[in-house]
């Protein structure tokens, strides 16, 4: 019996896999570096957030950026208030979405949790070439505003694509959307298919 054709991966679903390989991978390496914080691994991620973002963002915006809810990421801040990481500000742009800016306490949590993480990353880096992270990260940055100029476009008109990549612009903007099968699947609709084998007649000829 013959082996079953397979059919070949989109791209983007391999660069899906690798970089949701990639994710756990690092997770594994730097799980220590909020060790003695008394902070979760999200909690840190929303704190990091914060302190790393031009402006103080607002909740919505984090959850935009790493790909949360916002309930998720209201959660998270409402923990970091409460411990003195985190401050509110009024947002002058709106009313009931405040702005988040990190306290002195938040900083100094930030800057230990920074330097355990360097300690890691002198570990890693045996085995890494810079050169080859740096054009990873810049080929990563280029590929992400290209997704999030498509989505801009896609919110904006309904027009600009068939329904198949409509459909998986709304769901790759829908942080509830953002799970491995659903990606995978989505990708996978627009992967090329083979036509199935002809079978020979089983017909003798006359």
């Amino acid at each position: 019996m013959g082996s079953k054709a397979r059919v070949p991966s989109h791209p983007l679903a391999r660069v899906v896999d690798e970089v949701i390989r990639l994710r756990s991978r690092l997770q594994t390496v730097f799980s220590g570096t909020h060790v003695g914080s008394g902070l979760s691994s999200l909690e840190m991620t929303v704190l990091t957030a914060v302190i790393e973002a031009r402006t103080p963002p607002t909740v919505p915006q984090i959850g935009r950026s790493i790909g949360h809810h916002r309930q998720v990421i209201q959660r998270a801040a409402n923990s970091l208030v409460q411990a003195g990481l985190l401050a509110i500000a009024l947002n002058p742009d709106h009313k009931r979405a405040h702005l988040m800016q990190a306290t002195a306490k938040g900083v100094a949590s930030y800057a230990r949790a920074t330097k355990r993480a360097q300690e890691a990353t002198q570990g890693l880096m045996q085995t890494l070439e810079s050169r080859d992270c740096e054009r990873l990260a810049q080929d990563l940055l280029r590929l992400r505003t290209r997704i999030e100029s498509y989505l801009k476009v896609m919110r904006n008109s309904s027009n600009q694509s068939t329904p198949r990549l409509q459909g998986l612009a709304r769901r790759m903007s829908d942080p509830k959307g953002m799970d491995e099968a659903s990606i995978r699947r989505s990708l996978n609709e627009l992967s090329p298919r083979q036509a199935p084998p002809k079978l020979r007649s089983t017909k003798k000829k006359t």
